[in-house]
């Protein structure tokens, strides 16, 4: 037993559930079996003893919350050979009081709480992707017998980008190194202007803004960058890189080299669940802000266990967690996806742009990424601190959302001071490329506020 992990921190009085086992979405099996054993024994341990050596503090009755050092130890004795030896203390606290006690108590059942809330919803989580990926496997498996002549499962090489992205109207392809990495955007505009950010979503990049870079480079220098992982902005390898805080930093790092200190960020789907997080732990740098069709991880995870409707609306996040299936799922038919999706949103051209850009190595891999390593269990959750002050922000979410549900306004509204929440009617998920001259509006009129 001596080899096995303690769960004391033994560099801290203060001991969080964070610091007894570090367990990423990838590591299934392990950390399904790991969790209890470690449990089992930490708690044994953290109710029986400290894990400081050499001391002299003596086993108490913890059941009760009373600690009673023994007669020989009040007396001032340092040999008490029936006692487990626990911590080393001076002669004055060598018996844990019953505050101390509680809290100790306290602190153990934190951690009991965090890891059987963990724990379940980690199986339901990974209960849930195998259910799904049955379900595409079942799929694939009828169409192999339907159809086994028509190769389904390949794609049509693309070695030159369509029209609509080479000798385009939305501006100029540019390229800034940010954050470590070479980060392409697209500009239009007078840059002595006040600056305005597109942050795109999934599955996009920032030909999604086209319409809104032509209408906005009026008033503003507008740029519509790719995340990492995406289009022609550099796709490092490793999945940690596609966490929360490397994206946002992306963003800050690109804005500061473009000589800008405050600037108008506008973002959707993915992208606006970075911009949550970034105005969060930017607001400093925040003239306005404009948000569609995603909440921020934190009311996210709320409602994943409140909420009924956004539950079975976001089964593709737990499908997305299954290594290679879901690359395999989209790639079907040609990227018939695309086609599903897009082709009511610009014609056959703009299709063949996204089919284009995601058909290159690993295009799909990469932004799934976001997806299998933002959603992980037993791993320590920090939140950035609430500002101070708010800047003033718009919320828009489509009418049609079969993604997003419209208890997420509200929410929104309640964490986020100086927030309005419109709904845009007759607009699916991809609103502003759906239905571009309705959301241009909607934030024209929020721009044009005092």
């Amino acid at each position: 037993m001596a080899n096995l992990p303690s769960i004391t921190n033994r560099s801290s009085a203060v001991v969080k559930p964070y610091d007894y086992c570090h367990c990423t979405m990838s590591d299934v099996f392990i950390h399904t079996l790991c969790p209890p054993f470690i449990l089992s024994y930490g708690v044994w341990r953290k109710l029986t003893t400290t894990a400081s050596s050499g001391g002299v503090v003596y086993r108490s009755r913890q059941t009760t919350g009373i600690s009673v050092a023994p007669r020989s130890v009040r007396r001032g004795s340092r040999c008490a050979p029936h006692h487990t030896i626990l911590n080393n203390r001076s002669d004055s606290t060598r018996w844990r009081g019953p505050t101390q006690n509680n809290q100790h108590i306290a602190k153990t059942i934190t951690m009991v709480q965090y890891y059987i809330r963990e724990s379940i919803q980690f199986v339901v989580a990974y209960a849930l992707c195998v259910f799904y990926s049955l379900r595409v496997l079942f799929g694939i498996l009828v169409l192999f017998v339907t159809k086994p002549h028509t190769k389904f499962w390949t794609t049509k090489e693309r070695p030159v980008p369509p029209d609509c992205l080479k000798n385009h109207e939305y501006g100029v392809d540019k390229y800034q190194n940010a954050n470590g990495i070479r980060i392409h955007y697209v500009e239009k505009g007078d840059p002595s202007k006040p600056l305005m950010v597109f942050v795109h979503g999934f599955p996009e990049f920032w030909f999604s803004w086209r319409h809104q870079l032509k209408e906005f480079s009026k008033d503003y220098w507008v740029v519509a960058l790719d995340m990492r992982g995406y289009g022609d902005t550099e796709k490092p390898q490793y999945r940690y890189a596609y966490r929360i805080d490397n994206m946002t930093e992306d963003i800050r790092c690109l804005v500061r080299a473009l000589g800008r200190q405050k600037f108008t960020l506008v973002a959707h789907d993915w992208g606006a669940v970075i911009g949550w997080h970034f105005i969060t732990k930017h607001m400093d740098m925040i003239d306005r802000y404009i948000m569609m069709d995603a909440p921020s991880q934190k009311i996210a995870r709320k409602l994943f266990s409140t909420s009924k409707t956004q539950f079975k609306m976001s089964w593709y996040i737990f499908f997305y967690q299954m290594p290679w299936l879901p690359e395999f799922f989209v790639r079907l038919g040609d990227f018939q996806i695309f086609k599903m999706i897009f082709s009511q949103h610009g014609g056959p051209e703009v299709v063949e742009a996204f089919k284009y850009t995601f058909s290159k190595p690993n295009g799909m891999t990469y932004p799934i990424n976001y997806y299998r390593e933002n959603f992980r269990f037993f791993t320590k959750k920090l939140t950035p601190p609430r500002p101070k002050t708010f800047a003033r922000g718009l919320y828009l979410l489509g009418e049609k959302d079969l993604y997003i549900s419209k208890e997420t306004g509200p929410l929104m509204q309640q964490e986020f001071e100086n927030l309005e929440f419109r709904v845009v009617p007759g607009v699916d998920h991809f609103l502003q490329q759906h239905k571009p001259e309705v959301v241009n509006q909607y934030m024209r009129e929020f721009l044009s506020k005092n």
